[in-house]
């Protein structure tokens, strides 16, 4: 892949490719960080969506939970909305499962992490609506870290749910 940057950051490798966007691995050059960053896809956004999803970013950035993914920046590139967040090294809890049972204790502990960073988010004003094992990381030392929140919430506009529908 041919190194470029977006709002400053060099971008290193790509993590990640769905239907709303792609997701970078890159490098705050002035911190000497890495980052992720997902960039969403201009077809996928009407000018609501877009407003919303700019809204959620602002409000995400300003949440500090261990078990959930740090937003350090978004914007808008080229037409392209754009969330800097923390880069976290591990694997989904896809992933982990998929290797085999987890033991009691530590499933119990994960999911109370998991179900703490979700009430943060509701106090917050944020609905997840695509909670499922390949949006949660398991860092190398066991942490549990939520991401994608927001996404499934920004994507179709302001009507993407509707009375009597379920979605993620």
């Amino acid at each position: 892949m041919e190194r470029k940057t977006i709002a400053g950051y060099t971008i290193d490798s790509t993590l990640g490719e769905g239907g709303m966007g792609v997701v970078y691995r890159a490098v705050d050059p002035t911190l000497d960080r890495p980052l992720a960053i997902k960039v969403i896809k201009r077809k996928n956004l009407s000018a609501t969506a877009k407003e919303r999803f700019l809204r959620e970013a602002r409000a995400s950035s300003r949440l500090n939970h261990p078990n959930i993914v740090t937003v350090y920046a978004a914007g808008e590139e080229d037409g392209h909305p754009y969330l800097a967040m923390e880069y976290v090294e591990g694997r989904t809890l896809r992933d982990v499962i998929d290797e085999g049972p987890i033991a009691w204790d530590q499933a119990t502990l994960w999911i109370a992490n998991i179900l703490d960073a979700l009430a943060r988010l509701h106090e917050n004003g944020i609905i997840h609506r695509d909670l499922k094992p390949e949006n949660i990381m398991v860092t190398p030392d066991g942490v549990v870290k939520l991401m994608d929140f927001g996404i499934a919430h920004m994507a179709a506009g302001d009507t993407l749910t509707q009375e009597g529908t379920t979605l993620g």
